[in-house]
């Protein structure tokens, strides 16, 4: 099942028999059949009906509230979960500070692999020589940094080699996007300073909350997890998990969407984002963010530009992959449940070590 996404500044979403309505202001409608969809994520604002609200939460939808920059907002929550003892465990090993370091150089090593993965398709492709010399230098630091990670002596130090490593990794992003008017200098975020920061933050955005569901599914706390230092109102766990998708699902999502004209120029504008839309927290090193001023202004994506990541998102999450030592064939978004049960089975002790998902 997918996202029942709504977007829009107006309109009321309400309930009628047993599945939902959205009416916007012109008087369009659309249905929404609850058994068909596992959460919802409203961008905008609407209005929710009483009785749309109590149908939502009988079926106990996850339902999520973000800005069009896909800054969160808030979340209707049901009963918190009742395992109160694995969310001890999940305290216990952030405590720990051996069990600690253990999981987050996995996470962290299973990242720089994806991106290793992901600059070598680069240079596989029909570039410049002085192109693949910088690929050379980036693939080089790069399995440094992997190198290193597993000889990193606290979290605080691996964080370091991490953010180290996104910045060589997204000196060669750039290097996979074809059109002239696709801009991206390097990573800026909070605003986004180009329209493909602008792709690329609202695509993080919505892995966030997919990772978050996941989370919640299987009654861990989002935010307590290892690499990730705990900090009031932000989700650790949901951060960790995400950076082992973020090159599989995001980044390549984003490169696709440009280089294959889903997106066009006509999908972005200029804005001045208020305090609430920069302050959205997607979970990446600042290390790697670009922070050159203290300007408002931003790219975002218009509605059309928001549809059509949407559309391609949920596409990616639905491909099918052979997953793990079983090679069980399933959807991207399975993976990402598999992945929190196997988190779960290391803090239970059922598992000795995190393995975190890498791309082929």
């Amino acid at each position: 099942m997918s996202a029942a996404y709504i977007i829009s500044d107006t309109g009321k979403l309400s309930k009628e028999g047993k599945h939902l309505v959205f009416r916007k202001a012109d008087g369009t409608e659309s249905s929404i059949l609850l058994h068909k969809i596992d959460s919802i994520m409203i961008i905008g604002n609407v209005s929710i009906s009483g009785d749309a609200l109590r149908l939502i939460s009988e079926s106990e939808l996850p339902i999520t509230f973000t800005g069009r920059n896909g800054a969160f907002y808030g979340s209707l929550e049901y009963q918190t979960s009742k395992n109160v003892f694995l969310h001890q465990k999940q305290f216990q090993m952030y405590e720990d500070e051996k069990s600690k370091l253990k999981t987050a150089k996995s996470i962290v090593k299973g990242k720089i692999r994806n991106q290793m993965t992901f600059i070598q398709r680069i240079g596989r492709k029909n570039i410049t020589k002085k192109d693949q010399q910088q690929i050379d230098n980036i693939m080089k630091q790069l399995k440094k940094m992997y190198a290193i990670s597993e000889h990193a002596k606290n979290v605080g130090q691996l964080r370091g080699f991490e953010g180290t490593a996104a910045r060589e990794y997204f000196s060669g992003f750039k290097l996979n996007i074809i059109p002239d008017w696709a801009v991206f200098s390097r990573r800026s975020r909070n605003p986004p300073k180009s329209n493909v920061n602008a792709a690329l933050s609202f695509l993080y955005a919505l892995l966030s909350q997919r990772v978050y569901n996941a989370i919640r599914l299987e009654g861990l706390h989002p935010m307590v997890g290892t690499l990730h230092e705990m900090s009031y109102g932000r989700d650790g766990l949901v951060y960790d998990i995400m950076e082992e998708f973020r090159i599989p699902i995001c980044d390549t999502t984003c490169c696709s969407m440009f280089n294959h004209n889903v997106l066009s120029e006509s999908d972005f504008r200029k804005m001045t984002f208020s305090d609430e839309d920069q302050n959205s927290d997607t979970g990446e090193n600042e290390a790697a963010a670009e922070i050159s001023d203290n300007s408002t202004d931003g790219i975002y994506l218009n509605d059309s530009g928001v549809e059509k990541v949407i559309g391609q998102f949920e596409e990616k999450l639905s491909g099918e992959i052979i997953y793990g030592a079983s090679k069980v064939k399933m959807s991207i978004e399975n993976v990402i449940i598999e992945q929190v049960k196997m988190y779960k089975r290391v803090l239970s002790g059922e598992e000795k070590e995190y393995v975190p998902f890498v791309m082929r």
